[in-house]
């Protein structure tokens, strides 16, 4: 006895391409790869890509309104120390911090950041800390 089954679903319309390299068999797959090949031989062609990470983070933080989490709002704070923004105690001065804040950001509430809010805290401390830095080496014997 023999069964024959149908397929529930219809296959899908061949593609004119896919359907010359089948017929043009192993030549036509070479033609077919030869382009990717190409671009395979581009990329390593021993230049070096760098990510720009400041901009990928500001790109990818464009619109976002959701709250900022706590780790990002602790980094805040190590930004801040890493800018100079530093208390007698050796830590993140709050009130410099919470100016900063206000000034970028418009609130005097760190915690209330969102995360677009609080990418641009990020960049403003990473260009202070820009501009401490020259004046930190001068400092040194």
């Amino acid at each position: 006895m023999s069964l024959l089954l149908a397929p529930l679903v219809p296959s899908p319309p061949h593609h004119p391409l896919t359907d010359e390299i089948t017929h043009a068999g192993v030549p036509g797959v070479i033609l077919a790869v030869e382009p990717y090949q190409r671009i395979l031989r581009l990329l390593d062609a021993g230049e070096t890509v760098e990510l720009d990470e400041t901009a990928y983070m500001r790109l990818r933080a464009r619109g976002d309104r959701r709250p900022a989490s706590e780790p990002q709002i602790r980094r805040v704070f190590a930004l801040a120390r890493v800018a100079g923004l530093v208390a007698p105690d050796g830590r993140a001065d709050r009130e410099q911090v919470l100016a900063l804040v206000h000034r970028v950001a418009g609130t005097h509430d760190v915690d209330s950041l969102n995360r677009e809010q609080v990418q641009d805290v990020y960049d403003e401390l990473e260009r202070i800390a820009e501009r401490a830095r020259p004046a930190a080496r001068a400092a040194l014997p």
